[in-house]
């Protein structure tokens, strides 16, 4: 068996992605009413030209009162379907896999884009109540969200997706508080997530409690994807400061994760794969169109 490396196919289930690299969902705040259009089109679509394999959107909400913020991306309606089917079709036409995060902000909910400041949006202003596992607000500028007492959500996800498709779980792998959730109880959880049909464990941390110093640098969530990896029979993505292609290559090589999601990097760069293959002595295939400048 070949040793895998960044640009070794991957194949889940029906799906073959043509790479280990994808894009991470990166929030965009950029739609109305949760309709996708030009900007999605555009910010996708350039990262599947650009030679990723997998091309995740952005928290995609399942129901209004689930949205980070009122211009969030959303699923919750049948009329979302042609704007989102706009952009896959191109992503699939680049040769790459969209992916959609399914998503619900919880107590995180009915809040402004960070650059109007990111505090709750009132109702006066197009804010709602947001809903969430417990009655806690998230912090002291946050509404009290309405508790809800419903379960089995990753059990109904897998009974309503084609049995060909993979289903990935994105985890905050550790609070990085002090009697927190730790790296341990992700291990549990995963378990049970492979029990259930999920097929692989997008490895991030943090974000569930305001102010936690947390000891971000290059690649501090890979040792997450790791130990899921070394211990469950699931498939792992590492995410958090991957930036050059020679450090997202050795991640694959010595099998830290499967596959390395890139957020920030594709920000700064949405051709990063095309330039990580001449880096590092692969050859892909580059769009037509862009052949003259390979």
């Amino acid at each position: 068996m070949s040793q895998p490396h960044l640009f070794a196919p991957l194949t889940i289930r029906g799906i073959t992605i043509r790479n280990r690299i994808g894009v991470s969902p990166m929030c965009q705040y950029s739609s109305t009413e949760g309709f996708a259009n030009d900007w999605h089109l555009v910010h996708l679509g350039s990262r599947a030209a650009g030679g990723a394999g997998l091309v995740v959107t952005e928290a995609t909400a399942v129901e209004a009162r689930g949205r980070i913020s009122p211009a969030d991306l959303g699923i919750w309606d049948d009329q979302h379907v042609a704007g989102l089917q706009r952009v896959t079709t191109f992503i699939r036409a680049q040769g790459a896999v969209a992916g959609i995060q399914l998503a619900h902000a919880g107590r995180k909910a009915s809040t402004a884009p960070p650059w109007d400041g990111g505090r709750a949006v009132p109702a006066e202003l197009g804010g709602w109540v947001p809903v969430a596992p417990s009655a806690e607000a998230f912090d002291q500028h946050s509404p009290e969200p309405e508790a809800l007492d419903r379960d089995g959500i990753l059990e109904a996800v897998r009974e309503e997706w084609p049995a060909e498709f993979p289903l990935f779980v994105r985890l905050s792998s550790s609070d990085w508080a002090e009697g927190g959730w730790r790296a341990e109880d992700t291990v549990a959880l995963a378990h049970h997530l492979s029990s259930v049909g999920v097929d692989l464990i997008d490895c991030s941390s943090g974000g569930i409690s305001p102010g936690i110093a947390i000891p971000a640098g290059p690649g501090y969530q890979v040792p997450f994807a790791q130990r899921i990896k070394d211990t469950v029979p699931m498939l792992t993505a590492a995410v958090g400061f991957i930036t050059s292609p020679a450090q997202a290559d050795q991640i694959i090589r010595t099998e830290q994760a499967d596959l390395v999601l890139l957020a920030r990097e594709m920000l700064r760069d949405p051709y990063w794969p095309l330039h990580a293959a001449r880096a590092l002595g692969r050859d892909i295939v580059w769009p037509n169109q862009y052949l003259r400048a390979k």
